[in-house]
């Protein structure tokens, strides 16, 4: 591949290209977009991608608008001049582009992984320096099918083999992820290339067959010869989606009707109505649950290993009728279970949230959960707490009640204060602790519902 022109026009016959009106169909949903990115490798997928997109905007005349953003990932030799290449595309359908680099070591090992993730921080971080409310990729049929079938090899339940979404709220990084061409063959995007007379970079690992996501390829090629195509392979996991959105539908009701959260951070169920459910609700209800209280650990997109949550439902299951309780660790959460109640906390585990000086702090976001803001009117009835210490400012701390001073009560008896609230947000100023939502603060010579005016006036507030 030369440096100066890292692509290829690919000749020979294909499927037909995508029409103006099946653009007019794929792209349908972005109406009610204002600013979005387009993730442009330079790869033929993600340039017809980037082609289409511009087409669909003239043509229906989107008022919107759209940045391409380009990850140089810096493996190979090629990857300045195909970002190069990237932009000069943009330049000429005049579109915004940015490349971006990933800086640093590069790991010896889990290559593609490594880089897909840190492609996604980097997609992150633009889109918040720019606005953009969503991400399109270019993944297509194929990419479906090669996703379902390395979650297979895994292993994987329902959720797993649903494979991709068209339109995913919590994507990597917490992005939202679009994908108008999921449902759409290779072939008809390099197609549409080639009537378009746009060239594209050629990836030799794509032809590398220590690569899993190669192999898989080769063996989704085997299975078309014996009947079982690519589109017979996304249908299925397309019903495995289906199936998918009606168990989310399922546990959301569950989650709106059984599960009690805690201002403090941790959320139960009564271990009763857990257990009346079928496993596969069960499953998805402990990943929802996980993933909303261990919001520390990172977005709450991030998948959980099925084998660790059919483990963990073996041991709420099997808990004694005698048994005093057990206490597991997931994801980042501490799991108390006893014959009453199934409660789950964010863990301090062996990196505590940081303790956090509020000086002239206007604005933090703490633990990944929770939002200190400076307000405009002084509490007076804090300083007052805390032997009249002045400026409410002046050394005013918050950090994970696990390191904080004092004590502390349920307000609600029902509520058992153990482990769970380790890692719940504490504000305090000295030794002298002031303020744990939704908790009654021992010695605190306040009235509750001054402290609950605190926190409706957004002091400190769940995300």
């Amino acid at each position: 591949m030369s440096d100066s022109v890292p692509s290829v026009l690919e000749t020979g016959s294909g499927k037909e290209p995508i029409g103006r009106d099946e653009t007019t169909a794929l792209f349908a949903a972005l109406s009610s977009f204002k600013r979005l990115a387009v993730a442009v490798s330079g790869g033929a997928d993600s340039v017809a991608l980037l082609c289409l997109l511009v087409e669909w905007k003239e043509a229906v005349g989107w008022p919107g608008d759209f940045r391409a953003l380009t990850v140089d990932h810096g493996l190979r030799l090629d990857s300045r001049a195909e970002a190069a290449f990237v932009g000069d595309v943009c330049h000429r359908l005049g579109v915004a582009h940015q490349t971006l680099l990933w800086e640093g070591e590069k790991p010896v090992a889990n290559v593609q992984a490594e880089a897909r993730n840190a492609r996604y921080r980097l997609f992150a971080a633009a889109m918040d320096q720019h606005d953009l409310e969503a991400v399109l990729l270019a993944h297509h049929q194929g990419d479906q099918v090669e996703t379902f079938l390395d979650r297979l090899t895994r292993g994987s339940g329902v959720y797993g083999l649903a494979a991709m979404k068209l339109d995913d709220p919590h994507g990597p990084s917490g992005l939202r992820v679009l994908r108008p061409l999921l449902q759409t063959p290779k072939s008809r995007l390099t197609a549409t290339l080639r009537a378009h007379g746009q060239s594209w970079c050629e990836d030799p690992s794509n032809e590398n067959e220590s690569f899993k996501r190669v192999r898989l390829r080769r063996l989704a090629e085997a299975l078309a010869a014996e009947g079982l195509d690519t589109v017979r392979l996304a249908e299925t996991a397309r019903r495995m989606g289906r199936a998918a959105d009606a168990l989310d539908q399922w546990v959301g009701e569950l989650f709106l009707t059984r599960v009690q959260e805690h201002p403090a951070g941790p959320a139960r169920m009564a271990r009763e109505d857990y257990l009346c459910v079928p496993e596969e609700v069960r499953l998805r209800l402990l990943t929802r649950l996980l993933q909303k209280v261990g919001r520390h650990t990172g977005p709450q997109g991030v998948p959980l290993r099925l084998s660790k949550l059919e483990g963990l439902d073996q041991a709420i299951r099997g808990l004694s009728r005698t048994g005093d309780g057990l206490r597991q660790t997931l994801n980042g959460c501490s799991i108390h279970i006893d014959q009453q109640w199934l409660v789950i906390g964010a863990e301090m585990g062996r990196v505590p949230a940081e303790t956090v000086c509020l000086d002239d702090v206007e604005h933090v976001v703490w633990d990944n959960r929770y939002i200190w803001t400076r307000g405009g009117a002084r509490l007076d009835f804090l300083s007052d707490v805390a032997d009249r210490a002045g400026d409410i400012g002046s050394g005013l701390k918050l950090g994970p009640l696990g390191e904080a001073p004092g004590r502390v009560s349920a307000k609600d008896a029902d509520w058992a204060i153990h482990g769970a609230f380790d890692r719940s947000p504490a504000i305090w100023l000295g030794d002298r602790l002031l303020l744990v939502p939704g908790l009654s603060v021992e010695g605190l010579s306040v009235e509750e519902a001054e402290a609950e005016t605190v926190l409706r006036a957004g002091y400190l507030s769940a995300i």
